[in-house]
C-alpha cells in the first residue's frame, strides 16, 4: 500500500521525536553535540528510511495484496507498542535498557561532554532500527528517492536541534511525553492502514 505524501509526513514527524528526545536528552546532560554529528545523525536517519522504502518496494509485490494491508498495520502497531514502552518505561525508578534515554546515555562513552562523530552514528543506527521496519511494511509516496532523503534528513536535523534547544528549559522527566506522542501517531497510521 502506498503512503499518501499526508501519511509520509506524518510518519516522518513520528520517528523524529525519538531524536528530539534524545537532544532533549544530551541537552539535560550538558552534553555538546557538534554540528558535524547533528549532520551525521540527520543523513544516517535519511538514508535508513529511504533504505527501508526501497526494500519494501522490492519486498512488498511479494505480499498477496490481501494480506498487505495487515502487513503494514502490523509492523506500525508493533512499532507504536515500542513507542508506549519507551513513554512509559521512563517514568519508572529504573527505566528499561532499551528506552531513547537510555540508549543516548549508553552510545555516550568516551568523552562524557562531547557527542563524537563515531558515537552519533551509533545513536542513529539505534534510533533508526524503528525506521528500518515501519518502511519495509510501506511503500513511499510516489516522489523520487532523494526528496525521501531529504525530507527525512531535514526533519530528523531539526527534531535534534530543537531537541538540544528545548533540553536547556524543560524538566528530563517530561521528556517522555514526546516517546507517549510518537506512539499515538503510529497507532493512528497503523489504523489509517486498515481503512
Amino acid at each position: 500500500m502506498i503512503l499518501s505524501f499526508t501519511e509520509f509526513l506524518l510518519l516522518i514527524f513520528a520517528l523524529s521525536l525519538d531524536t528530539y528526545t534524545a537532544g532533549i536528552s544530551y541537552s539535560m546532560g550538558k552534553v555538546r553535540v557538534s554540528f558535524l554529528s547533528l549532520l551525521l545523525i540527520s543523513a544516517v536517519s535519511g538514508f535508513m528510511l529511504t533504505l527501508s522504502f526501497t526494500m519494501g518496494k522490492f519486498i512488498i509485490p511479494f505480499i498477496p495484496s490481501s494480506y498487505l494491508k495487515f502487513f503494514s498495520f502490523f509492523l506500525l502497531f508493533l512499532l507504536a507498542l515500542y513507542k508506549l514502552y519507551d513513554a512509559f518505561s521512563e517514568k519508572l525508578t529504573s527505566p528499561g535498557p532499551l528506552t531513547t534515554n537510555s540508549i543516548s546515555r549508553k552510545v555516550n562513552t568516551k568523552d562524557l561532554h562531547i557527542l563524537s562523530p563515531r558515537e552519533a552514528i551509533y545513536l542513529s543506527l539505534l534510533l533508526s532500527i524503528d525506521s528500518l521496519s515501519v518502511g519495509i511494511g510501506s511503500m513511499a509516496p510516489l516522489i523520487p528517492v532523494i526528496l525521501i532523503f531529504l525530507l527525512s534528513a531535514f526533519m530528523h536535523f531539526c527534531a535534534l536541534y530543537l531537541g538540544l534547544i528545548t533540553g536547556r528549559f524543560i524538566s528530563y522527566k517530561s521528556s517522555s511525553n514526546f516517546s507517549f506522542l510518537s506512539a499515538i501517531l503510529l497507532f493512528l497510521l497503523a489504523f489509517f492502514r486498515l481503512l
